[in-house]
């Protein structure tokens, strides 16, 4: 029994930058020949038009239409930045959330209510964070990464997709970086100090050498 497919996987560095890797079908017999269908673009025009955006850069598009029972699209999309992600045409509607708080971040990716949706609809989203602990999500954890499969009347009702996590030490590292100094810079200021704390001994040195001389000649 076919089922219309709708796989995507968003993966997020440390500087909120990531991949979109989306998969989706439909039955050839469906499309028509038409370049979209339930909202869905099938021809590479049509999906470069809607994917991308100045934060979203389509990297790669395969359309499959090889069997005649089914149609398939394959995209790749590179982001500058998770909550502009939606600055594109196809995720527009979508509302985004990434708020950090020490070394806890949550991130909230909300589905908005679609009458559009197939009725046999498969739809599984991934997100793969960089995260040492998922802490709280309404998916699927496994390792860094939560998974949610979604039943079509979730997708129809509109649902919101969430996870707190704790950061990677890396994530934290990259974060603070603009208020630590490099070691080159702490080795100068280093040295700056030791020049400056022999400029205020040698005067004293050399006075005292001048002054035990001119005692020692005294007493000649």
């Amino acid at each position: 029994l076919f089922r219309s497919d709708y796989f995507q996987k968003i993966t997020i560095n440390p500087n909120k930058s990531g991949i979109i890797e989306i998969r989706y079908s439909a039955k050839t017999s469906d499309l028509g020949g038409a370049d979209v269908y339930k909202t869905l673009p099938f021809t590479e025009a049509k999906i470069r038009a809607a994917f991308a955006s100045e934060n979203n850069i389509v990297q790669s598009v395969n359309v499959n239409n090889k069997d005649k029972e089914q149609t398939s699209v394959l995209v790749r999309i590179k982001f500058t930045y998770f909550g502009k992600i939606n600055t594109a045409p196809a995720f527009s509607n979508i509302k985004l959330t990434y708020y950090e708080s020490g070394d806890s971040t949550s991130m909230i990716y909300q589905l908005p209510p679609d009458n559009n949706v197939p009725n046999d609809l498969n739809a599984v989203y991934t997100f793969e964070l960089p995260a040492k602990e998922i802490t709280r999500s309404s998916g699927t954890v496994k390792d860094n990464s939560v998974v949610y499969g979604l039943k079509p009347e979730k997708v129809k009702s509109g649902i919101s997709l969430y996870a707190n996590f704790k950061q990677t030490d890396k994530t934290i590292a990259s974060d603070n970086s603009g208020n630590n100094k490099s070691g080159s810079e702490k080795k100068e200021d280093k040295e700056e100090g030791s020049c400056g704390l022999f400029g205020i001994e040698l005067p004293i040195i050399l006075g005292l050498g001048y002054a035990f001389s001119r005692k020692f000649k005294k007493k000649k």
